[in-house]
């Protein structure tokens, strides 16, 4: 040891009055965890010799101090906790909330303003009825009777340290076995209830965490290091700025395109100024069928927009919220929809098996706002309804269309081959893919 100290440059940190961090069987204290650190900063490390975790080693929590009063800090999301909201008292109070819809929009209100006002009440309601926050090194398997035989195992160690007695040392190993066998117990049955009650089509994510967490694996997420050019970037505002460029010039038109979507842009204001034109599907208002219908679609945990509305308080929402909700689409569908509609929140996902300094190992994921996703799909709904009524869309597309997909067309490219074969009408070769 003393070779490589030397040899290295390293320093051993050590203090007398620490706790001995391993009991023998005979009741003897010994120091066999060693902290080593670089000679260069071995003055400004810091060492806390801390409780045992179970394995019969106390453990050592080592730290620097570093100056951070300049770097970035990422703020914090205090997150809904829907698994102990109280919904029944949340759609009641959304209720009583908007029992007046005719009076909350009024006619040529701005959009945003009209939206804003909706989203204030949703919010101020779930503050009542829905927790917030989350709960830090949550452990699913953990119970009082584990908490209760940590708290005997510590204090049969306590005891065993200052009395010296082998008998002592005893029965703190023996409440050690018993600690262990108890959270191996609890572990099995808190498994064996969560596979009865997931979905295994849906549940994927909510699996992973539960496993993670049963296994004591920190699920923690950090910024990696980005190359751009010669720079490297470690600052969470530098690599924001340097994806924003990078998918910004991605995301520039042609020149043939931007011309295309000008005459595009004109036929739309064009149609629209003229009521009369085009069937009437596409000025009548929304109806509280397809409200339902729509929300009914969309599926909840997912990740919300710029506006932060949640698919869960959409999912609880009663017959006046829902009536208010169809008051702004309507009025949105006349005078234009919300601005943050309009926006969205990218977020870079990193590409398997792809390098994570470098910006082209990412790609964009949009998160926009729930409830315009719900108007969109209002309008789809319309929209394949008119194609489909009139024979609008060719036979040889089945991409995007209800009840048809992708592999019939690839089974009548086939069976139309084989046709032409048997009658000989085919005497091209033929390559597969």
């Amino acid at each position: 040891m003393e070779d490589f100290l030397i040899a290295d440059q390293m320093e051993l940190l050590y203090n007398d009055s620490d706790i001995p961090t391993y009991l023998h069987y005979n009741g003897n204290g010994t120091n066999p965890d060693l902290t080593l650190a670089s000679a260069d900063i071995a003055d400004d490390v810091e060492r806390e010799v801390i409780c045992d975790p179970g394995s019969g080693h106390r453990m050592i929590i080592t730290g620097i101090g570093f100056d951070t009063s300049n770097s970035s800090k990422r703020p914090f999301r205090n997150r809904w906790n829907f698994a102990k909201a109280d919904w029944k008292n949340f759609t009641l109070e959304n209720e009583t909330n908007f029992e007046s819809v005719s009076s909350f929009c009024k006619a040529g209100e701005s959009v945003d303003r009209v939206f804003s006002r909706f989203v204030k009440i949703i919010f101020e309601t779930a503050k009542k009825w829905i927790p917030r926050g989350k709960q830090f090194n949550y452990k699913p398997f953990w119970n009082e009777n584990l908490a209760a035989l940590k708290e005997k195992s510590s204090t049969a160690r306590f005891i065993a340290e200052q009395s010296k007695n082998p008998e002592d040392v005893q029965n703190w190993r023996k409440s050690v076995a018993l600690l262990r066998k108890e959270i191996l117990t609890a572990k099995r049955n808190c498994f064996n209830n969560f596979i009865t009650k997931i979905d295994y089509r849906k549940d994927g994510k909510k699996v992973f965490n539960f496993v993670n967490k049963i296994q004591n694996r920190a699920n923690t997420s950090s910024t990696e290091p980005l190359r751009v050019g010669n720079r490297v970037l470690t600052n969470d505002m530098d690599i924001s700025n340097s994806f924003n460029s990078f998918y910004s010039t991605k995301q520039r038109l042609k020149k043939s395109l931007k011309t295309r979507q000008k005459i595009i842009g004109r036929e739309i204001r064009n149609i629209a100024s003229s009521q009369s034109h085009g069937h009437e599907i596409f000025h009548r208002n929304f109806s509280i069928s397809e409200l339902r219908e729509a929300v009914g679609h969309i599926r909840c945990a997912k990740s919300p927009g710029p506006d932060n509305f949640h698919p869960e308080f959409l999912k609880h929402l009663g017959c006046n919220a829902l009536s208010v909700l169809l008051t702004l689409y309507n009025h949105s569908w006349k005078y234009g929809v919300p601005a943050i509609w309009k926006k969205a929140i990218v977020v870079p996902i990193p590409k398997k098996n792809k390098p994570l300094d470098d910006l082209n190992s990412y790609r964009p994921i949009s998160l926009t706002s729930i409830l315009s996703k719900v108007i969109e799909r209002i309008i789809t709904s319309r929209l394949d309804w008119y194609l489909e009524t009139n024979d609008l869309l060719t036979s040889s597309q089945a991409g995007f269309r209800k009840c048809q997909s992708t592999n019939q067309q690839v089974v009548f490219l086939g069976q139309s081959i084989k046709d032409a074969l048997d009658q000989t009408l085919c005497s091209c070769p033929i390559c597969g893919f």
